[in-house]
């Protein structure tokens, strides 16, 4: 094999100078962003030709539509070449544009399985979910080399990138990092320290109910573009029925569940303090309010963290074709979702639904 032969450079002092230089480029343009309010796929351009001024990175351009850009690397196979003297391992930005999850697997020995990778194909075809056939978020999700996120907005995309630069290089965690971008702007707030290492946990919190509301409140969780259409839901529950939402941002339903399922695991092997909890139970604590998990991928991928919620669940996901488009969660269905739970516990009355169903236009099929 060609590993026996050849390796990539080594991690040095360098490497974290390096990482450093990174993060510091990151965090200035961050600034700019939240005053643009611009879409991830377009903080990704920017940042790209920003970070290929750098000699302090390794930049792979694998998607042919940027192949104009400024990149020293079509492939990170040379990688494997560089190990001479005064060479050092660098941090990996690799760029591709790939609806198939052979794209994925081929990267792993390329890579050494350790980098970060955008995927922006997610604006191409209209046909597919996201842009990726439906099986690419399931089997990826299944990948234990790869740590994938569905950021909503650019100042996530940011967030993602920096933690995963902290936890790759400088805490020595081997992961591929898979982040999604997509090309719809949103309105977004600063996020706090806290928020941004939550996200790059799985979820932080948008919004909190009001306290004089808490016999009538829902979870609602959006992923990527979704979240824009989880808050609207939150905006017709309230407007027509006063009822409270906490609003999550979850960039990965895949980590959530995760490391719920290691902590589980060592728990039952009694290696972990049962005190110890996963973060999707700090977040949701033990209130019993109804959780629905939104996802533009298939709804399995916002099932994976049922297990760990023990108040009464939905995973909502994109639906097959619909003349000829992929159709995503709608705000609409979001809310009804929500007043379904709510009746199953008691808290609203059946006619409710009825009624929602007519008032938010929706058919009853």
């Amino acid at each position: 094999m060609l590993t026996q032969y050849f390796k990539m450079p080594s991690t040095t002092v360098k490497t974290r100078q390096a990482v450093q230089a990174c993060i510091n480029q990151i965090d200035l343009y961050k600034q700019y962003v939240l005053k643009i309010q611009t879409s991830p796929d377009c903080y990704i351009n920017n940042i790209r030709q920003l970070l290929s001024k750098l000699d302090t990175l390794w930049m792979v351009s694998g998607d042919e539509s940027k192949q104009g850009q400024t990149n020293k690397l079509k492939t990170a196979w040379p990688l494997w070449f560089q190990n001479k003297v005064g060479s050092y391992e660098k941090p990996l930005f690799y760029f591709l544009h790939s609806n198939t999850i052979s794209t994925l697997l081929s990267l792993e020995v390329e890579t050494n399985r350790k980098g970060i990778f955008f995927n922006s194909a997610d604006k191409s075809n209209i046909e597919l979910p996201k842009g990726v056939q439906a099986w690419f978020p399931l089997i990826l999700s299944t990948m234990k080399n790869w740590l994938p996120f569905d950021p909503a907005n650019a100042q996530e995309t940011a967030a993602i990138m920096q933690q995963a630069l902290k936890t790759i290089y400088l805490d020595g965690e081997q992961k591929m990092v898979y982040i999604a971008t997509h090309e719809q702007v949103s309105e977004f707030s600063p996020m706090t320290n806290s928020d941004i290492v939550d996200a790059y946990k799985g979820m932080y919190q948008i919004s909190t109910p009001e306290k004089r509301h808490k016999n009538l409140v829902v979870r609602l969780c959006g992923a990527g573009k979704s979240l824009e259409r989880v808050k609207k839901a939150a905006h017709l529950l309230k407007h027509h029925w006063d009822i409270e939402c906490e609003v999550w941002s979850c960039p990965s339903y895949t980590r959530l569940a995760y490391d719920a399922e290691q902590l589980t695991y060592n728990r039952q092997q009694n290696v972990q303090n049962p005190l110890v909890k996963s973060h999707i139970e700090r977040c949701f604590g033990k209130e019993d309010w109804p959780v629905i998990a939104v996802t533009d991928y298939n709804y399995l991928i916002a099932s994976q963290i049922k297990p760990f919620v023990t108040a009464k669940f939905t995973a909502i996901g994109s639906d097959p074709q619909i003349h000829g488009e992929a159709s995503y969660p709608q705000p609409e269905w979001i809310a009804l979702c929500a007043l379904k739970r709510l009746v199953e516990q008691h808290k609203l009355s059946t006619d409710i639904l009825e009624n929602a169903i007519h008032l938010l236009g929706i058919e009853n099929n």
